[in-house]
């Protein structure tokens, strides 16, 4: 009688794979999270331009040019109503000086965890003068 031996896997086997997927899953998570948070603050910073360019367009338009006047074809009732970004990952607000603007994103959750910040509290800031801050985030 021959000998019949099953081919399966053996528990050795499995555990040498679980150790191989957990070792590749601790190196690409940290990486795709990085990633994630960058993604969402090129959206924000995206958003920035283009509540500015809103801003611009308001003002040129109005007879008064005002820009408190051009802020509310941008900011409502605390809520952005050109931006794409998730109000989830960051709230957006518009401060209107006596000579210009300042468009800011204030991090929420994950974002509060970007590297380019050097701060959880930092903002990303553009004025009127297309000054950004902080400019490490702005590339």
């Amino acid at each position: 009688m021959a000998n019949k031996r099953l081919k399966a896997m053996t528990l050795i086997e499995l555990l040498i794979v679980m150790t191989i997927v957990s070792i590749i899953t601790s190196v690409a998570y940290p990486s795709f999270k990085r990633q994630s948070i960058k993604a969402k603050r090129m959206v924000a910073l995206a958003d920035l331009s283009r509540m500015q360019l809103y801003l611009e367009n308001s003002y040129n338009q109005d007879a008064n040019q005002d820009y408190s006047v051009a802020k509310q074809s941008v900011i409502s009732a605390a809520s952005c109503l050109v931006c794409q970004s998730n109000t989830q990952h960051y709230r957006f607000s518009v401060v209107i000086t006596a000579d210009g603007y300042t468009l800011m994103a204030l991090p929420l959750n994950q974002q509060q965890d970007d590297p380019c910040l050097n701060t959880p509290t930092d903002t990303l800031s553009l004025n009127q003068a297309g000054v950004a801050q902080p400019s490490t985030c702005w590339y």
